[in-house]
């Protein structure tokens, strides 16, 4: 299972269950992004979240390749605490009309992530 795979794999299992994702391939960081349908705004059943785009570096996935079988169970969980830290102190909620796009807060996993 490729990096992606791994990040990808946390990211869903953290989120919502009804969560919707989608991801982006660029040059330099692969992103995924997530949002869902807010439950607790009865004037507009359809609102959105804000989502979430992680973006994990090219890099980052270089790096995560070369290491060693403990080094890399080690960047999984420095990688997993980060994702549950940010998406403890997540707010979904945001101001913009439903009718536009929602707002999106990026959290981007880079080599310091995976080292410390």
């Amino acid at each position: 299972m490729s990096f992606e795979e791994q990040v990808l794999q946390v990211i869903r299992a953290a989120m919502p269950s009804h969560a919707q994702f989608y991801e982006v391939n660029s040059v330099y960081s692969y992103y995924l992004f997530a949002s869902w349908k807010l439950d607790d705004v009865q004037e507009c059943p359809e609102r959105m979240s804000k989502a979430i785009a992680v973006c994990l570096s090219h890099e980052a996935t270089r790096d995560f390749a070369t290491e060693a079988g403990s080094e890399k169970q080690a960047a999984q969980h420095r990688v997993a605490d980060f994702l549950r830290e940010k998406l403890a102190r997540f707010d979904p909620m945001h101001s913009e009309p439903a009718d536009q796009s929602p707002p999106a807060e990026y959290w981007f996993i880079d080599t310091q992530v995976l080292h410390g």
